[in-house]
């Protein structure tokens, strides 16, 4: 739920193909996102994000990445349902990842 409503995995390709053809018509290879609410948005993911901004994504034109720490590995998996986010939890700061 975000928001109050239920998030289809259509609504969430949707929204990756959005922030991907903003990324061509901006000329721009990729993405490294680490506002909350904007990865909250992006990912579609439920009851996985409190304030601890403990997560990272980047977005390129063909692969979703999302880097998180081990207290929400479990939870980022489960939500990723229909696996189009490649999801670590790499034992790194996210500059380093």
């Amino acid at each position: 739920m975000i928001g109050g409503s239920t998030v289809s995995n259509k609504n969430i390709s949707a929204r990756i193909d959005s922030a991907r053809n903003a990324l061509l018509r901006d000329g721009v290879e990729g993405a490294y996102i680490r506002n909350l609410s904007d990865i909250a948005w992006l990912t579609g993911f439920d009851k996985v994000f409190d304030s601890e901004p403990a997560h990272a994504i980047a977005i390129d034109a063909q692969n979703c990445y999302f880097h998180t720490d081990s207290r929400y590995i479990q939870a980022v998996r489960e939500a990723n349902t229909e696996k189009l986010w490649q999801v670590d939890a790499l034992p790194l700061t996210h500059t380093t990842w």
